[in-house]
């Protein structure tokens, strides 16, 4: 069994510089520099968590994890918020995840009172050991989430960890040694 969290945190440039190009980036972190971030995060006062799941799944099987809530936008009820999709493929013999991923987060635009939807999505694959930590970062403009009381000013930064674990039945993490060693 593979466990796998995922923190989606929305953070504001610190610039409130507007730029034209989305930038996107993908990355792998240590243990010990995931936390570290997560720490420097909680403690910033311009991020808001949009959520922090985990889900229990096996190696090789699809899942998808949300944070949404439904909003009524044209007459229709649409999911708004922030999912993470994935198939994880846990590999015995080098003690390493291969992901293949989308995030996605689903935004409302537009005038308040008759909003319009905008979706945003990363998708990629990556290998990552026991240990480490799976980062996404992409610019998003624009734009605001049910609840918030106000459009943000200028462009934000969906981040989004993703940390496997392998676990057992019970789902408490294992200590996993390859089978070469």
């Amino acid at each position: 069994n593979l466990m796998a969290g995922m923190d989606a945190i929305m953070s504001a440039d610190e610039n409130g510089v507007r730029r034209g190009v989305v930038a996107e980036r993908t990355g792998i972190m240590t243990e010990e520099n995931a936390k570290a971030a997560r720490q420097a995060i909680e403690k910033s006062e311009d991020t808001i968590l949009l959520a922090s799941p985990e889900v229990v799944t096996t190696s090789g099987r699809q899942t998808r994890m949300s944070a949404s809530q439904p909003v009524l936008v044209g007459g229709t009820n649409i999911d708004i918020g922030v999912s993470l999709g994935m198939i994880p493929n846990f590999l015995t013999n080098s003690s390493t995840f291969d992901l293949r991923f989308d995030a996605e987060l689903t935004q409302l635009t537009g005038d308040v009172s008759q909003p319009d939807v905008e979706a945003v999505a990363i998708t990629n694959q990556i290998t990552l050991a026991l240990g480490q930590t799976l980062f996404l970062e992409k610019e998003i403009s624009g734009g605001w989430l049910p609840g918030m009381t106000n459009e943000p000013s200028g462009p934000r930064k969906l981040l989004i960890f993703v940390t496997p674990t392998v676990v057992d039945l019970r789902g408490n993490p294992i200590n996993f040694l390859p089978l070469n060693q």
